[in-house]
């Protein structure tokens, strides 16, 4: 089994901690050692089916136990299991399928009657609340070759430059670097416990409230509800000491003063990751809530970097522990102390690649092993970071990097749209990017044709909230477009 250390950390966790409460949600509640034979049981039904499963699998479940049973009990069959985002659609999952050899999904059995692609699949195994769809006569975008996954364990997925997401391969040492790196820096220990708001598949969920908790006995609590006050009143009830979420839910709470309704001074630390939040909605969520705003900064290809748990609220902070962050220029050339350039990171928690885009994550590499992020800052002599901007065009929706290439090309297959570009637009009021279309179309197509034909394609958050419609984009002498100009036109948000 290829997947061995990371069994081994969750069998000692059951054989010390036994009986003690591993997860949380709803009514139900999961002792380590529940947890360890959920996990086993489901591994047993998958190992004993006839059907010979050598394709990679996606997890598609939201946040529930089921998520973190299935996810051990996949790679415990050394299953590479690919963690999908429980809000796409048909298109997005049958271009994952193409573009990523999956064989099949693992979901909830509940939600198999809907499932867009379950037509495409034949029901191999249906088993308390897990219901595994598996067939591989697909046809994929490239022959598969299975020999490019033996040693990978799982993959989470990034928006990538080409109008599609790509596909991250991580083997078991990068996973345990993850989790090791973040339990280190925040001193996670048993007494500990976990409330999770932001959603697994990403890497700010998965690296810092799943293995790393249950590593060292912590526990795990998952909650449905996004209204601040239900969360409040958990948080006092459960006695939560850390909230993981993304920086719209906390624009949201930083609203409602909550600090004298409830008692929430068993919060240690609140983590924010996605993008950078204003220095005024920290402060306004300090004044409310009681505890500052924990920003983390991370890249998907390397897992979660730095740490800002001070009360410099220009800066993402300092490195994590077992990470190492220079600022480098575009040909990765370490610069001095106060130097503008890329954030460079090199960590043990760093993809092995890309699996569907051969050699591109490769070429973002230095010779000395750091991988030039794209996002641009300075450094000070205490190892603060300060970002001053990026280089890609993504946009950050709700912690959510969004590719606006993914979103022209549905768009420009709606009758009558002649000319499309994405963008995102920053709202005065919240501080938080906004996703933005300009349209050019001379056949009458209105912004209600645009939303119906999205929605069935593509996830809700990829939908733009503003469409601006043009007689003809502005571009520059080369044809590209001017993004700036748009953004500028683009009335106040």
């Amino acid at each position: 089994m290829k997947n061995n250390l990371i069994f081994e950390m969750l069998a000692t966790s059951a054989m010390k901690f036994k009986d003690k409460t591993a997860v949380t949600y709803k009514n139900e509640t999961y002792s380590y050692t529940a947890m360890l034979d959920e996990i086993h049981m489901l591994s047993k039904h998958i190992h004993e089916l006839t059907v010979t499963l050598d394709h990679p699998v996606g997890l598609l479940f939201k946040n529930c136990p089921e998520f973190i049973i299935g996810y051990y009990g996949l790679i415990k069959e050394d299953i590479v299991t690919m963690l999908i985002d429980h809000k796409l659609k048909g298109d997005e999952l049958q271009a994952l399928v193409n573009d990523c050899h999956l064989g099949g999904f693992l979901l909830h059995r509940d939600e198999l009657e809907h499932f867009a692609l379950k037509d495409k699949f034949d029901c191999v195994l249906e088993y308390k609340n897990f219901a595994l769809l598996y067939k591989t006569d697909h046809q994929y975008n490239r022959p598969y070759n299975q020999a490019e996954l033996m040693a990978v364990t799982s993959c989470r997925f990034s928006s990538g430059t080409t109008g599609g997401p790509k596909c991250m391969m991580y083997a078991e040492d990068n996973i345990i670097a993850a989790a090791t790196n973040w339990k280190n820096t925040i001193h996670l220990n048993e007494q500990d416990k976990i409330l999770c708001l932001a959603n697994y598949t990403h890497g700010l969920a998965f690296n810092t409230s799943m293995l790393s908790p249950l590593s060292v006995g912590a526990e795990i609590h998952m909650l449905d509800s996004l209204m601040p006050r239900a969360i409040a009143k958990y948080i006092e009830q459960k006695r939560i000491t850390k909230l993981v979420a993304f920086p719209v839910l906390y624009q949201i709470m930083a609203e409602k003063n909550m600090k004298d309704a409830y008692d929430l001074a068993s919060l240690r630390i609140c983590v924010s990751s996605g993008t950078v939040l204003h220095a005024e909605i920290k402060q306004k969520f300090k004044e409310n809530i009681g505890i500052h705003i924990a920003d983390l900064y991370g890249v998907a290809e390397t897992g979660l970097c730095i740490l800002n748990n001070s009360n410099k609220t220009d800066s993402v902070g300092q490195p994590l522990a077992g990470v190492e962050i220079a600022i480098m220029d575009d040909h990765g050339n370490k610069l001095p102390i106060g130097g503008e350039g890329q954030i460079a990171i090199k960590s043990g928690s760093m993809a092995k690649g890309y699996y569907n885009v051969p050699g591109l994550f490769e070429n973002r590499v230095t010779q000395e092993g750091f991988y030039l992020s794209g996002d641009i800052a300075v450094m000070d002599e205490n190892s603060f970071v300060f970002v001053k901007g990026r280089k890609q065009d993504f946009v950050d929706i709700a912690g959510k990097k969004v590719d606006p290439k993914e979103i022209e090309e549905v768009l420009l297959r709606i009758e009558g749209i002649d000319d499309v570009a994405v963008f995102g637009k920053k709202s005065t009021k919240t501080k938080l990017e906004v996703l933005c279309a300009a349209v050019v179309s001379r056949h009458g197509v209105s912004k209600e044709d645009i939303v119906e034909f999205i929605q069935p394609r593509l996830a809700a958050y990829k939908i733009p909230q503003r469409i601006l419609f043009m007689e003809q984009l502005p571009r520059n002498t080369y044809g590209k477009v001017l993004r700036r100009v748009l953004i500028d036109s683009m009335s106040e948000i």
